[in-house]
Formats: C-alpha cells, sequence, structure tokens
C-alpha cells in the first residue's frame, strides 16, 4: 500500500536505535505494560528524573465519582526551575535551549538555556510588576515566536497558571477563553505571520476585550512593527551610555586643546560618569538575570522587547 502511494518505510538504524533513551519497540512496550500495571510505581520511578524542593508523601490518589483526581501530594516543584535552573547550573547553559525558525527563510534564532533563563526572568519580573500572583491566570494569545514559550515559563516560575489561545482564533473566541478563567492579564503581540500573511493580533486582541471590564493591562510583544518606541522604565536611566560616552568626547577635547581647568573639571566628570555608567551596566545585568528564586511552583526585570498597552 505504501508502495501504491509512492512512500516508502525508512528503518531506524541499530546505531542510532542503541542510543535512544527507549531503543525499541519491545522496550516501549515493556515500560507502558509497567505504567497499566504499577502506575504508582512507574510515575515514582519518572518523578525521580526531575528536581524537587519537596518529595511527595503519596504518588496518587483519585476518586471517580466526584472526578477529583491527585498525583503527588505534598510534593513541590517549579516547572521552570527544572527547564532552565538546573540545566544553567550546569554544562548545558551555553548549548541550544530552542531553535526557532520564524514564517520566512532569512528568519530564525537559536537561544541556549542561559538566553531563555535570562528572558524568562525578565518576563516573570514584568508580570509580577503588573501585579501577576501565584494562582492568577495570564492568557497568551501570540504568534509561535520563542517568546510563547518564554511567557509560558515566566508564568510557571512565579506560580500563574497560563492560558494558550491559539492566534488564529477570532476575537469573540478569544473573548469567551478570557471571560472563562478570569484573566487579568493578556500577553499578546502587535501581530504575526501566518503563510506570509499579516495577523493582526493586537486588533482581534482589542476587540476582544471591548465589553471585558477585569482586564487591567495588555502586554504586547513588538515582532511585526519595529517602529513603535522602546519602552524603558523604572531601574535603569536609558540614555546613561549616551551621556557617558558625550562627557568621554568633552574630556578628549579639552585634553586635547590643553585646557588644564576645562580638563580637569571634564576628567572630574569622566572620574563621577564611570562609576554611574557601571552601576547602570551591573544593574541591567543583574536585572536580566534576576530571578525570584524559584519556590515550589514559582522566580524572576523589566521589559526590553515587550511593550505595555492597554
Amino acid at each position: 500500500m505504501a508502495e501504491n502511494q509512492g512512500e516508502r518505510l525508512v528503518r531506524v538504524p541499530p546505531s542510532f536505535a542503541e542510543k535512544a533513551r527507549i531503543g525499541s519497540k519491545d522496550r516501549y512496550r515493556a515500560l507502558y505494560d509497567r505504567s497499566i500495571s504499577d502506575p504508582d510505581g512507574f510515575w515514582a520511578e519518572q518523578a525521580e528524573r526531575i528536581h524537587w524542593f519537596k518529595r511527595w508523601d503519596k504518588v496518587s490518589r483519585w476518586d471517580f465519582k466526584t472526578a477529583k483526581i491527585e498525583w503527588f501530594i505534598g510534593g513541590k516543584t517549579n516547572v521552570a526551575y527544572n527547564c532552565l535552573d538546573r540545566h544553567v547550573a550546569g554544562p548545558r547553559k551555553n548549548k541550544a535551549a530552542l531553535v526557532w525558525e520564524g514564517d520566512s527563510p532569512e528568519e530564525s534564532r537559536v537561544l541556549t538555556y542561559q538566553d531563555v533563563f535570562r528572558e524568562t526572568c525578565k518576563f516573570a519580573n514584568v508580570l509580577k510588576k503588573a501585579g501577576v500572583k501565584k494562582g492568577d491566570r495570564v492568557t497568551l494569545y501570540m504568534p509561535m515566536v520563542p517568546e510563547l514559550a518564554i511567557a509560558m515559563l515566566a508564568c510557571a516560575r512565579i506560580g500563574a497558571i497560563h492560558s494558550v489561545v491559539f492566534g488564529g482564533f477570532s476575537a469573540e473566541s478569544l473573548k469567551n477563553r478570557i471571560e472563562d478563567c478570569k484573566s487579568e492579564i493578556v500577553v499578546t503581540a502587535d501581530g504575526g505571520y501566518r503563510a506570509s500573511r499579516l495577523i493582526p493580533l493586537k486588533q482581534t486582541t482589542d476587540d476582544a476585550i471591548k465589553e471585558i471590564p477585569f482586564v487591567k493591562r495588555v502586554i504586547v510583544l513588538r515582532r511585526t512593527r519595529p517602529d513603535w518606541p522602546r519602552p524603558y522604565k523604572t531601574w535603569g536611566y536609558p540614555f546613561t551610555p549616551l551621556i557617558y560616552v558625550t562627557l568621554c568626547v568633552v574630556v578628549l577635547i579639552n585634553t586635547l586643546m590643553s585646557q588644564p581647568v576645562e580638563s580637569g573639571i571634564g576628567l572630574a566628570i569622566l572620574a563621577a560618569g564611570l562609576p554611574a555608567y557601571l552601576y547602570w551596566k551591573r544593574r541591567r545585568d543583574q536585572v536580566a538575570g534576576t530571578s525570584v528564586d524559584a519556590p515550589a511552583s514559582s522566580s524572576a526585570s523589566d521589559e526590553t522587547n515587550v511593550r505595555r498597552d492597554g
């Protein structure tokens, strides 16, 4: 049948299968059968592969009559910590974590674990500054870009619950999902691309929240409109490097003109400006990596490529 359809079966080379985590169908079947015959033992064994802040007291508990199902009762862990922190602390720090290909063949990005960790911490702090707390819902209505995964990890880092809405849904569908989970924060983009077509995500979001009074803020990723102003705020004055460079030029000119008094003043300014610049740079780097230590469901400056609107 495959031959009639012009298809062919490509078998996995034994050398490749040997390196796989589950190297054969028999191995897969054995694991599956154990998950059915001894679910608690099987999943307890799998759970040992991740980091726990507190080990569970009981693997599972369920009541099908009330549809109440619980897993790893008493245990505490954090998804973002397991996805990022434990890798950043080891040899995977500078290895690729996300390999992204955009709608256009010319558009691609590779983010290391350190890159994703830094961006996740930054956006988690954006959410915290917007008032998002553990247990709050955040609606994500975004294109297929790395920032979507980063937003999901940021929510997990601080214990917020994310609701991902497909970027092709209409304003009415988005509205229904926002109302259903009662999210006060919506994360979207100015637009996205699908098959070379521009999808107006921000406009759709505006239409969706017109009649939703409890939405407090919309955070917008600048994806299709690079002309939007960059939102510098709070921790660092954005023009510090420019001011410092200007002062350096003044010092250089005064020195070349051999005007001791002015040069002395310029050097004094330079001496004062250098610590300021170094502080600004250190603060920028700190904020980029600030991680509100991921507790058992929770970590982690300010916006860089994000614009808040609404």
